[in-house]
């Protein structure tokens, strides 16, 4: 498994982040994102859909389960399942049979929730090549200056990380072409 940690210390990292992995895609992938309640899966979206020259505005599925955007260089496909969390297996079989239409295409598609996401108890993309992404909250401890004395001292600073795990060749390409970029502005732990 090919992996890597990126530290987010502000939503503009994350759009970056986003942005760097639109970048990378060349033509297609499929992005299996998780993390808490506003950790920023819609913000690396919105990321992503700046990067491929998405002109809708985009926003989280949530009610929806999926939205199409065609505006951009390939198609982004935006998908919230956590609503699959309440609903019956019958749903998730469904999007299931409704992703196999367009999941060859050239396109990204981005999964909310991945992890809700079973078909006869096992998870969707266990036969698929993909990225997945889990987004977390981080507190990072940082020097400050003491303004009398200019000795150190520390504070917190709150902020999220992105773990980015490979699940087959086309992500291991993706993680590759992130670990190298020479881009100061995603911090790479």
């Amino acid at each position: 498994m090919n992996s890597l940690n990126i530290l987010l210390p502000d939503h503009q990292a994350t759009l970056i982040l986003g942005r760097a992995l639109a970048d990378a895609v060349t033509t297609r992938a499929i992005i299996a994102l998780n993390g808490p309640m506003g950790a920023g899966k819609t913000t690396l979206v919105q990321g992503l859909a700046r990067a491929l020259g998405v002109t809708e505005t985009v926003s989280s599925p949530t009610f929806t389960m999926m939205n199409e955007y065609h505006s951009g260089r390939m198609a982004l496909y935006h998908l919230d399942l956590y609503r699959l969390s309440e609903d019956s297996q019958s749903v998730a079989d469904a999007l299931a049979i409704e992703l196999d239409q367009f999941i060859d295409q050239k396109m990204i598609a981005v999964f909310e929730w991945a992890h809700l996401f079973k078909v006869d108890s096992s998870s969707y993309f266990d036969q698929l090549d993909h990225l997945v992404v889990e987004l977390d909250y981080v507190d990072e401890v940082k020097a400050s200056e003491d303004g009398e004395k200019n000795s150190p001292s520390f504070y917190m600073e709150s902020g999220r990380k992105a773990k980015l795990t490979a699940f087959g060749v086309e992500s291991g390409i993706l993680i590759s072409k992130l670990k190298s970029l020479q881009n100061s502005q995603l911090k790479i732990l």
